[in-house]
C-alpha cells in the first residue's frame, strides 16, 4: 500500500509541478523522494514475496500476488527508464 500510495502521489505531484513552473526548488524534489520511497518499499515487497509463499499455510490469491509484484516492479522500471534517459 505504501508503494502504491507513493507512486500515485508522486505521479500527481510530477504532473502538477510540470504544469506550474513557479514552484520553489525544494518542492520540486518531492516527486523524486516519493519515487525513491516507492522503489525501496517495492524492493522490500519483492524480497518478502517468496517468504510469504514458503511460510504461509495457504498461499495468497494469485490476483493479490500479481498486483503486489506489478506495483513493486513499476517504480523500479521508472527509475531504470529515468536513468537511461
Amino acid at each position: 500500500m505504501t508503494t502504491l500510495g507513493a507512486e500515485v502521489v508522486g505521479g500527481l505531484l510530477r504532473i502538477v509541478l510540470h504544469l506550474s513552473n513557479s514552484m520553489p526548488a525544494s518542492i520540486r524534489v518531492f516527486p523524486n523522494l516519493l519515487l525513491f520511497t516507492a522503489a525501496i518499499t517495492g524492493l522490500v515487497c519483492l524480497s518478502l514475496t517468496p517468504f510469504v509463499y514458503r511460510f504461509r499455510r495457504l498461499p495468497p490469491p494469485t490476483v493479490v500476488t500479481v498486483l503486489a509484484v506489478a506495483v513493486s516492479v513499476l517504480p523500479l522500471a521508472i527509475v531504470l527508464a529515468q536513468s537511461l534517459r
